[in-house]
């Protein structure tokens, strides 16, 4: 009974190496001639090129690469001799063109200096003497398994079997066994591609178990070793073009590198070959897929991609499509299906329309042409670390369920809403000034004397420019212009303080509107940042060790004056900051979180920077206010002008619209309920988990499908920009017609390649293994499979290996 075939069952293929003579001699002719064997390297090489598949380049209308057109009647009414007559060499064209010495007549032209040789004359005249019998190429056959020859004690297994049987051809015997001091290392490198562990060679030299049962006793060893799933990862992940970097252009860094890990941990799990392929060409689209299977999907996301100025869409759309069909006909099929993107094949079965049909299955995704020199460029996906996967799938219902619970709780407001609403309007009126250190008005209009409360005055440096401002004319900030504020605001770590203005900015504006910060010291101090719409506060001690930065995920309106304002609790933590818009408490997230020590600083607080360089250019200023204490919400919300909440209090209840209610509801909830205040930071909690555990993660790029059928045009010599006829997503039917149960996507095209009916994928894949272990594998050219690749060293043994998810020597 044959076992399903699994990474590691790769491995059961014996380390044994035989050696050979190459003998320069024209090779003696076989009792027999064997058309695959002998003649058709030979037409291959020198006559395919113009006698093939491709008609485009096929001369005088004649193939010879199959047994209908060479040996069918020619001629326009039917009744001149085939250019091959089975049995009789001189009168058949094919054979005087290839052994006269007419320079005119001649084939291969003397042009192409590829002219047969004695032997090659001589054996094609054999083969037509014996009746011209063609034979269909021997990799687009089934593989069937052949009888085990006989042998003797040395064989333990059919792989050896096969070996001895050509030794013994040959007159040959096997080398002795090697020691086990030799055979610990072999099996070493081979399995880890590392040298064993002195302990592992003293186990396996000392082991008193016969040496079959040693060395299987080692090689289970190895195979649950973390280092086998690295070695062999690491040739499928060249094979796969795996890379770190974009490739292209300024071949930024991309973030695939979960890829990589779930290649390497696939194989230390003994995944089956079938799964391991399927989930990598069309992972996203299997039911119900896992995040396993999403990010094994970056198999087809490894193609080189740009970026570049100029670059067109189209045209680099069309290449990614090519270098995936290229990628998948190598690695699966052993074929270059990419020389049919110009023309038919020349030598193989593929059509134009065949290769731009496997197009089809890549050009349905919505990756953009254009990687944006990301490292994430979309689609992607967060991947978590094996230790936070459980966690992670936990948070989105946790966090689904408080939302639920605070809307719940908005509901049950009640009375203590309505109490709420009677006692606001009455208290809420001013901000008391206490500790107030500096507010600024900035609504001059002209000049460069600014005034503040307390009769203060600073002068304007540099270039001086007011605009309309929120209230009358307002300061914007220019390249060179700033304000020297002394050394107010001169705070320390663990003491509250709170900070703002009025602002304009937009999301182009990266930079600072005021800070007391110290750049060449660390950056120590704090300041209010424009973060390209988002709004940043950082309070640093040592950037970026001892610091927090915060920044709010909501942006500010572009071009819209906008009440920010800070506050912060003397925690040394970033939940203790809070940043309001309008009065508007909003979330924020924290990339530094981790403030310790002084952040008292000489350096002078600036409007319009930090300590020097240039500040939120193009951003225009009002009410700058800094105080010596956190401000509550209500304060907050008081400076900002209320937000309309005290006109929708003045508006009696059965007046008030559903919008004006939610307002007011919510606006009640965020600042004076203190059970929803509870719910908002189990809240936070689970949201700071969620970027702590994002923090452990990465991002990683994955394929995702786009609704519609695949289609794609045929390119005309292979130019993007002219496309022909539109085709279907569609698979070469000279290999294996495609099930109508598959669906025409990228999962489609995996079940055709892993069906047990496939004559390629289980050759080809066996061969690059036995390469990989040997040097060289059962077929020299791993890459073609094709008519122009070499035969089998050993045809049998070629055809031991059964369909895709068995190995017929897995058996047991």
């Amino acid at each position: 009974m044959e076992n399903q075939m699994t990474l590691k069952g790769w491995q059961s293929i014996p380390l044994i190496l035989v050696s050979g003579t190459m003998i320069a001699a024209e090779p003696a002719l076989p009792a027999k001639v064997s058309y695959s064997r002998d003649i058709h390297p030979v037409l291959s090489e020198k006559c395919f090129t113009c006698h093939g598949n491709d008609p485009k380049s096929r001369k005088a209308d004649l193939r010879v690469d199959a047994a209908e057109f060479v040996l069918a009647k020619r001629g326009e009414k039917g009744d001149e001799l085939p250019v091959l007559i089975p049995g009789k060499p001189d009168l058949s064209e094919f054979f005087y063109r290839v052994s006269t010495e007419d320079a005119e007549d001649i084939m291969p032209p003397q042009k192409f200096k590829k002219p047969l040789t004695k032997g090659e004359v001589a054996l094609l005249k054999l083969w037509i003497e014996q009746g011209a019998e063609y034979e269909s190429h021997w990799a687009y056959n089934r593989p069937v398994r052949p009888k085990e020859p006989r042998a003797g004690q040395w064989a333990s297994n059919p792989v050896d079997r096969f070996i001895l049987s050509k030794l013994d051809d040959a007159g040959l015997s096997p080398n002795p066994p090697a020691d086990r001091n030799t055979l610990v290392r072999r099996i070493s490198f081979d399995m880890t591609g590392l040298p064993p562990a002195p302990a592992d060679v003293e186990a396996f030299v000392n082991d008193p178990e016969p040496l079959n049962k040693a060395v299987s006793t080692l090689i289970g060893k190895y195979f649950n070793s973390v280092h086998f799933g690295e070695h062999q990862g690491r040739y499928w992940l060249d094979a796969a073009r795996y890379g770190d970097t974009h490739g292209l252009h300024l071949d930024n860094y991309r973030e695939i590198w979960p890829y990589r890990d779930w290649v390497i941990q696939a194989f230390n799990n003994n995944m089956p070959f079938d799964q391991f392929a399927i989930e990598q060409l069309a992972g996203d689209l299997l039911p119900e897929a896992s995040l396993s299977q999403k990010v094994a999907t970056g198999f087809v996301r490894c193609n080189v991609t740009t970026s570049e100025g100029g670059a067109i869409d189209e045209e680099y759309l069309a290449v990614y499509a090519l270098d995936r069909v290229a990628t998948t006909s190598k690695v699966f099929l052993g074929l270059a299906a990419d020389c049919a993107s110009c023309h038919d094949h020349k030598f193989d079965p593929i059509t134009i329309k065949d290769f731009y049909s496997m197009t089809a299955f890549f050009r349905n995704n919505t990756q953009r042409a254009m990687d944006g020199n990301k490292k994430d460029t979309p689609p992607n996906l967060f991947v978590p670390t094996m230790a936070d996967r459980q966690r992670w799938s936990e948070l989105d219902p946790a966090v689904a369920t408080v939302k639920q619970r605070m809307v719940a709780r908005g509901k049950d407001s009640g009375d203590a809403f309505l109490k709420w609403q009677d006692s606001f309007k009455q208290s809420h009126k001013k901000v008391s000034p206490d500790k107030l250190l500096l507010q600024l008005s900035l609504d001059e209009g002209d000049g460069r004397i600014v005034k503040g409360k307390n009769c203060q005055e600073f002068e304007l440096q540099g270039s001086v420019k007011w605009v309309n401002g929120y209230a009358g004319k307002a300061w914007e900030i220019t390249g060179d212009g700033f304000a020297d504020l002394g050394n107010l605001g001169d705070f320390e770590h663990d003491q509250a303080f709170s900070y703002g203005a009025w602002v304009k900015t937009n999301s182009k504006i990266n930079a600072a509107f005021f800070g007391k910060m110290d750049m060449e010291g660390g950056h120590r101090g704090w300041d209010l940042w424009s973060h390209g719409g988002p709004i940043a506060v950082h309070i640093i001690s040592q950037w970026p060790d001892y610091a927090l930065k915060v920044v709010t995920k909501d942006k500010v309106k572009d071009n819209e004056w906008t009440h920010v304002f800070a506050t912060y609790d003397g925690s040394g933590k970033a939940s203790g900051v809070k940043i309001y818009f309008n009065g508007e408490l909003k979330p924020h997230s924290a990339t530094n979180d981790s403030l310790t020590g002084s952040v008292s600083t000489k350096t002078h607080l600036k409007l319009g920077r930090r300590s020097h360089g240039q500040g939120a250019i193009g951003a225009a200023i009002q009410d700058l206010r800094v105080y010596g204490r956190e401000l509550s919400a209500d304060e907050v919300f008081i400076l900002s002008g209320g937000n309309g909440i005290q006109a929708i209090l003045a508006t009696s209840p059965e007046s008030r619209d559903a919008k004006q209610k939610q307002q007011l509801l919510q606006y009640y909830l965020d600042n004076a309920d203190s059970a929803y205040a509870e719910l908002k930071k189990e809240l936070a909690g689970l949201e700071k988990e969620k970027e702590e555990i994002q923090k452990r993660g990465g991002t990683t790029l994955v394929m995702q499908e786009k609704e519609g059928e695949p289609f794609a045009h045929i390119l005309h010599r292979g130019q993007y920009d002219q496309p022909r006829d539109k085709v279907s997503a569609g698979t070469p039917a000279a290999f294996l017609p495609m099930k109508d149960s598959m669906p025409k996507n990228r999962l489609g095209l995996a079940q055709w390649l892993m069906d047990p009916e496939h004559p390629l994928t289980a050759r080809v894949t066996v061969n690059r293994l036995w390469q990989q272990l040997f040097g060289i594998g059962i077929v020299g050219t791993p890459d073609d499979f094709g008519n122009t690749g070499e035969l089998p060293i050993n045809q049998e043994l070629s055809n031991l290996w059964s369909p895709v998810g068995t190995c017929a020597t897995c058996s047991g």
